[in-house]
């Protein structure tokens, strides 16, 4: 039996042809390039355990090339331990060639495994400019932080793709997810929400794989979010509080303050309220930490703006928004913060005892210019919210209409 590897060629080849599938379709199907499975049918490079056995999967082998493979990888390594007659003799030969070759074999993994692992200086790099997105995500435009962000996420990936020692797999399992986190919330802050779903998956993935409370927090304040911004309160409100309770101090103030949000309004008041408490007694004092944004004292007045608000206290509204506001003041950069709470304190002049329809339209005309053209799904919704009834109740308002034509000349920025 030819065990070179002229069988393994032989078969894999056969089978494709047979099923009419061109060598570029069954990389694609199986998530190789098509380079790759060109190489394995020509004899040029060996089979990766998990890329042989996807192969035999797409293929319907039912394991035979799997085990055609094995036996190559078995002679190789016989050969390397100085065995050259591992395929014919006696039985004693072959058993000694099996042993050898294992033995030959097991080195071989231990030393692939030591060579595999990246540099120390490859992964701290990784790690830094993680916890450097933690600081530069809320002041960086979104068509900036995207490339870096996806280029950080396939590196670590490509990574991933290999034998590595334990230690090493867990730091870059949580970095991919870490980056991942970013990209669905990128996703999500410009309106990609099939992005944004399937790399926030792949984030709760890694997250779950190493048991990080932190990133597993993260992702469930995106998903919080995304629930709110379809509409979906109540789901919104039940997924931050699911994960509050059990969350990392840094993400917990986050959580609570989308579960405040979200439940007054589904209605749900009271958990408001206590959403709020906690919000307010958990707010984060250190310096930002890979996730979402930390909610910090100027975070907090902007969150209880916007639930005194929909509260319909437009006085204790407005008395936060201008808080949040003369403190966002000395960040400069924070667009979409900024927006967001002149969008509050446009809903805190509409919630007033004496409402405030000029104001309100005011408020909401500047929230979409500190954005500068970029673009943010949050501010637009509650910019768009507020023009709906303003437009409602004082459709023949200058101060109205003004808005309704700016926010038309904005159509075409893409939302988040």
């Amino acid at each position: 039996m030819a065990d070179d590897g002229t069988e393994l060629r032989r078969d894999l080849r056969q089978r494709r042809n047979v099923l009419g599938i061109s060598q570029r379709e069954l990389a694609a199907r199986v998530g190789y390039g098509r380079d790759y499975v060109s190489k394995i049918e020509a004899g040029e490079r060996l089979p990766s355990e998990e890329a042989v056995r996807a192969l035999d999967r797409e293929l319907g082998a039912g394991g035979s090339l799997v085990e055609l493979r094995g036996r190559t990888w078995l002679r190789r390594q016989a050969e390397r331990a100085g065995v050259t007659d591992a395929g014919s003799g006696d039985a004693v030969n072959r058993r000694e060639a099996l042993a050898l070759g294992g033995a030959a074999f097991a080195t071989e993994i231990s030393n692939r495994i030591a060579r595999a692992d990246p540099t120390p200086m490859t992964v701290r790099e990784l790690a830094a400019d993680v916890q450097a997105l933690a600081a530069d995500y809320p002041v960086t435009p979104y068509a900036t932080l995207a490339p870096r962000v996806e280029t950080g996420w396939r590196d670590v990936e490509m990574l991933l793709d290999s034998r590595l020692s334990p230690m090493v797999r867990r730091r870059l399992t949580l970095l991919a997810g870490q980056y991942a986190y970013y990209a669905g919330q990128i996703g999500f802050a410009t309106g990609d929400d099939r992005a944004a779903g399937a790399y926030l998956s792949l984030a709760g993935q890694h997250a779950a794989e190493v048991d990080d409370v932190p990133l597993a927090g993260s992702v469930a304040a995106v998903d919080s979010m995304l629930s709110y911004f379809t509409g979906d309160y109540a789901t919104a409100a039940d997924i931050a509080g699911a994960a509050r309770g059990r969350a990392d101090p840094y993400i917990r103030p986050k959580l609570a303050a989308c579960e405040a949000r979200a439940a007054v309004r589904a209605g749900r008041t009271d958990d408001a309220r206590a959403a709020l408490l906690d919000m307010e007694a958990s707010v984060w004092t250190g310096e930002p930490q890979p996730g979402p944004e930390m909610v910090d004292e100027e975070a907090v007045h902007a969150y209880a703006a916007i639930v005194a608000g929909y509260l319909g206290d437009g006085e204790r509204a407005e008395d936060h928004a201008r808080e949040s506001l003369a403190m966002l003041a000395r960040k400069p950069g924070r667009y979409v913060q900024a927006g967001g709470t002149y969008a509050a304190l446009g809903r805190a002049y509409l919630r007033r005892r004496r409402p405030d329809p000029e104001q309100a339209a005011s408020a909401a005309c500047t929230a979409l210019d500190v954005l500068g053209g970029q673009p943010s799904r949050t501010v637009r919704q509650q910019v768009n919210e507020l023009r709906r009834e303003l437009s409602s109740r004082w459709p023949d308002l200058p101060a109205v209409r003004d808005l309704g034509d700016q926010v038309a000349a904005t159509e075409g920025v893409t939302s988040a």
